[in-house]
């Protein structure tokens, strides 16, 4: 097109709206609130509910104290913040004030970068370290072994099977207790050696952007596709919820757990243990599996994969540390090699006869794996998947994964 004739017609073009509407109206009321609800974030109901009780709290506290609160200033929000002393951990401080800038926002007040009151709240940290209260209060993990025993010190009733379901397949999934209790048995469908699990939502995507979790048939008692296909067949459950309620009467409820729930079975599983319940919650699976497959070597982008984290930083949060020689940076960094004559086993006589004595190791300590590996074999494994099994946990023996023929 000659440069003339596209000028012509980019003039026209651009006229064209004016010669159509003389007259600019702002929207209606109606089609801005339908704006304003597609240009909001997408966040989930319990999200929501958190904002909703923390602008009201800090509304309350400004007409307390004869403050304003829209818009609210630098010192006066700094003043709410300090009101709490050091009562309130930094994580419930940082959500009130993106609380309050939420609001401003959405009300067309948006709050500028408020430099010191981030600096309120690094004080506010600093003086809980100072005196010894937790800044950052998590879960604690469970890891793979301590969720099969738990699962073993079940009742063996329908409320059992259920648990142990709830516990595997949750903890195999690697999802919030949320989302363990949101499943639905069309979101699992079988495959040659398992499950694939689609998770429909999360609470970091509202948008019902789905990622789909693969759960292998392991076989033996930690299976977690055999506890679920046990409690479904038990339950008599085909479609809807996957992890169910009880009614009172004692019978299967149409209606799913809810997360809560989720989170007061895996407590009732600490206490089997004899572990302290407040320190475990639903988050405990979702820790526990991160944490067990890290400690078995198994690289970040497996483990988002599956749990479907997006930052990396996140992820490493949730693993639990613990002394492992095999993550250990410097490791054999200084070792001199030892002659190629010295035995790199020991052997003991015990009156005529000499039997081999093989170290093995499982977070630097002393690890019986023969005892272990008879028991899981006794409960249906091979000796290979034995193997496996141990070397998940981060068995080894002489400082490298275990193998078969260390059990020979």
């Amino acid at each position: 097109m000659p440069e003339s004739d596209a000028r012509s017609t980019a003039l026209a073009l651009s006229s064209a709206p004016t010669q159509a509407i003389e007259v600019l109206r702002p929207l209606s009321d109606e089609d801005q609130r339908v704006v304003d609800a597609l240009k909001e974030r997408p966040r989930s109901p319990a999200t929501i509910r958190a904002y909703q009780e923390d602008w009201r709290c800090f509304t309350e506290w400004c007409s307390k104290r004869g403050q304003q609160s829209f818009p609210a200033n630098e010192d006066t929000i700094i003043a709410f913040l300090g009101s709490f002393g050091l009562g309130a951990r930094p994580a419930t401080l940082r959500r009130r004030v993106a609380t309050i800038r939420i609001m401003h926002r959405g009300w067309g007040a948006p709050l500028p970068t408020l430099y010191n009151v981030q600096t309120a709240l690094e004080n506010i940290k600093r003086g809980r370290t100072q005196q010894g209260l937790p800044n950052e209060i998590q879960k604690r993990a469970l890891v793979a072994d301590e969720i099969i025993e738990a699962t073993r010190r079940l009742p063996k009733t329908l409320v059992g099977v259920r648990d142990r379901a709830v516990l595997l397949f949750g903890w195999a999934i690697g999802q919030r207790r949320a989302d363990i209790a949101a499943l639905r048995v069309e979101d699992v469908r079988p495959f040659e050696g398992g499950l694939y699990v689609t998770i429909p939502r999360s609470k970091t995507d509202q948008s019902g952007k789905t990622h789909t979790v693969s759960v292998l048939r392991e076989g033996g008692v930690g299976c977690p596709v055999a506890a679920l296909e046990a409690w479904l067949e038990a339950a008599d459950i085909q479609t809807g919820p996957l992890m169910r309620r009880f009614h009172r009467s004692g019978a299967v409820d149409r209606r799913a757990l809810s997360g809560h729930a989720i989170g007061i079975i895996v407590k009732q599983a600490a206490k089997l243990l004899g572990y302290d319940a407040r320190e475990y919650g639903g988050h405990s699976l979702r820790r526990g599996f991160v944490t067990t497959a890290d400690r078995a070597g198994r690289s970040m982008s497996e483990i988002m994969d599956t749990t479907g984290h997006r930052e990396l930083k996140t992820v490493r949060k949730y693993v639990e540390r613990s002394p492992n020689p095999m993550h250990a940076a410097g490791r054999g960094l200084l070792k001199v090699k030892e002659p190629e004559s010295e035995p790199r086993e020991t052997t003991e006589a015990f009156g005529q006869t000499l039997v081999k004595v093989t170290r093995f190791e499982r977070a630097g300590r002393p690890y019986d794996a023969r005892k272990q590996a008879a028991l899981l074999i006794k409960a249906g494994k091979t000796r290979a998947q034995a193997v496996e099994a141990l070397a998940r946990i981060g068995v080894t023996r002489l400082g490298r994964p275990i193998v078969v023929e260390d059990l020979a």
